[in-house]
């Protein structure tokens, strides 16, 4: 265990203040996520809302108005959504700190996103040294998949810095000064969780996991009542309650119904290993596989040594000592807590009944654990440097940079290359985009890549006239225009049949769909394709005449 020092404490957050900057400057070329768009109109209505809170409470807080607003969109809680619409309101409407409406709404998510990396460096600094610390930072900050959600006005990498924050907070009171407020901020950690996402509701049977076994293995350090856990039990619910005003009236039942939302979820389609899934059973290999071709090779490869290090805290310790493991485990079971944290998100993923259409993301909660399995291998490979050239200060200064480098350099080169495809981009271990693509693997959902086209589309579409978006929501179209990415004067076309221009997301169940278009348009030559690296991604249908306009395509036959 390392001390932390008010220095790792600023250190730490200088960390997270330039990973928010990094997620700030490369946003404008990103486009919107089909959920964005939902969540861009209801954060707008709950502060609408909020506003007439202030003007005129009487009349906001009666019943019709309340479920008026509060009742759209509540299959999700409420904090992020009010948080997108504040951060516009300030950001953008009143101050002008950001040009873009959509950077504005993004904003609340990308400063959770510098919270993981600040939390990442002192945890890990705290339990495996300082290059630990740093090391988990980079190996989540520079991964493909959470830096293209860090972006996102959604709640995947939101409810992934609150299950790290109260894991973190649960961790430090076990035992240090100020266990007794680590615990309270548990406690109220837990009630905001609840509010971002319904992921931390897993989180105390983690923590749970944790305590009983360290206790049942003679923890007696451990307090006998877990306090945190106490906290959250008696703070959480009331902060849940409290703060989403949708659950003011018919409390119980509204929350059953949030809860049931979730248990029969539509199962939406995903292809994994060339088969496209609809429903269950779905692989249990699926959140392993997703894994092994998304994150960095450099990252796989520290995680796995980082587990075979670390994974003694999941045996007895008399098994341990047999087996050779040196060293005793510290008082707080650190291995323990970050293994199970990790595997807990990844096995409720991949139990064969839980949808699996969100690629990495509903199990992304579990990639700071593993960043900080990453982030204690390389310490240790750090260690054995110094170890071997100790009487060598040259060389070791040189092997300390080469081995720094060797970690942050791949890591920045492959994120740098996956922007702004994050999804649509896979590691070398499935052979890149192209052996991804080859295999079988997800090219992307959302709609998301049409903002790589809109300055195309502004170009070329006829005024007035409309293009069919395919899996682009409207709401995530107006945010185009809102911005001014998209010219004002295109419509939105709810079918081809009423489009000078139709985009296809290439995913396999949409196969049929390019079929209907050659159809609709009399050519199966595409107008333009866009691909990431060599791979299509999105692929454009029309008829284009040498001024750039496109004639009215064929309706289709009654």
């Amino acid at each position: 265990m390392t001390s932390l020092r008010r220095s790792d404490v600023l250190f730490g957050a200088v960390l997270g203040a330039a990973y928010v900057s990094l997620l700030v400057s490369t946003a404008a070329n990103l486009g919107f996520a089909r959920d964005e768009g939902f969540y861009f109109t209801a954060a707008d209505r709950y502060v609408r809302w909020l506003g007439e809170l202030v003007d005129d409470p009487a009349e906001a807080l009666r019943h019709e108005n309340v479920d008026a607003t509060w009742g759209h969109n509540s299959e999700h809680p409420p904090l992020m959504k009010t948080l997108f619409g504040l951060s516009h309101e300030l950001f953008h409407e009143e101050l002008g700190l950001f040009a873009d409406h959509s950077t504005a709404y993004r904003f609340p998510a990308m400063l959770l996103a510098g919270l993981t990396i600040w939390l990442l460096y002192l945890m890990g600094t705290e339990a495996y040294g300082r290059a630990a610390g740093l090391a988990a930072a980079v190996a989540f900050g520079l991964a493909p998949r959470p830096f293209y959600h860090s972006h996102l006005a959604c709640f995947d990498l939101p409810i992934t810095a609150m299950v790290l924050s109260i894991t973190y907070a649960y961790w430090k009171s076990l035992g240090t000064r100020r266990a007794g407020w680590y615990a309270l901020l548990a406690g109220v950690l837990w009630g905001l969780g609840l509010l971002t996402k319904i992921n931390a509701l897993f989180v105390p049977a983690t923590l749970l996991i944790h305590y009983v076994v360290v206790r049942t293995r003679g923890g007696a350090l451990f307090p006998r009542v877990p306090r945190a856990l106490l906290a959250m039990a008696i703070l959480g619910p009331p902060i849940f309650v409290g703060l989403w005003p949708w659950l003011w009236h018919d409390t119980l039942p509204r929350i059953g119904s949030w809860i049931g939302f979730f248990r029969h979820h539509d199962y939406y389609t995903i292809e994994y290993l060339g088969i496209t899934y609809f429903r269950p059973p779905f692989p249990l290999s699926y959140p392993w596989g997703m894994l092994l071709f998304t994150l960095p090779a450099t990252t796989i490869f520290l995680v796995v040594q980082g587990a075979f290090l670390r994974g003694r805290a999941l045996l007895p310790e008399r098994l341990c000592a047999r087996l050779g493991f040196g060293g005793k485990p510290d008082e707080r079971r650190t291995d323990l807590l970050v293994l199970t944290s990790a595997l807990v998100p990844i096995l409720l993923i991949g139990n064969g009944r839980a949808p699996i259409f969100g690629g990495t993301k509903h199990f992304l909660p579990a990639v700071p654990f593993l960043a900080l399995l990453a982030g204690a291998a390389f310490a240790s490979v750090l260690e054995g440097a110094r170890r071997a050239l100790a009487n060598r200060r040259r060389a070791l200064g040189a092997a300390t940079v080469s081995l720094w480098a060797a970690l942050a350099l791949p890591l920045a080169r492959e994120t740098a290359a996956s922007h702004p495809f994050g999804l649509s981009h896979y590691n070398v271990v499935a052979g890149g985009t192209p052996g991804a693509a080859d295999i079988g693997l997800c090219r992307q959902f959302w709609g998301f890549t049409t903002g790589s086209l809109t300055e195309w589309l502004s170009r070329v579409v006829r005024p007035g006239r409309g293009v069919q978006l395919h899996d682009t929501a409207v709401d995530s179209y107006r945010m185009f225009k809102r911005d001014g990415r998209l010219r004002a004067d295109i419509r939105y076309a709810p079918t081809a049949a009423g489009a000078d221009l139709a985009l296809v997301h290439h995913e396999q169940h949409w196969a049929f769909l390019e079929y209907a278009l050659w159809d609709t348009y009399r050519t199966a030559v595409p107008i333009k394709v866009l691909t990431h690296q060599g791979v299509p991604i999105v692929t454009v249908y029309g008829h284009l005449s040498a001024g750039g306009a496109a004639p009215p395509p064929r309706a289709p036959p009654p």
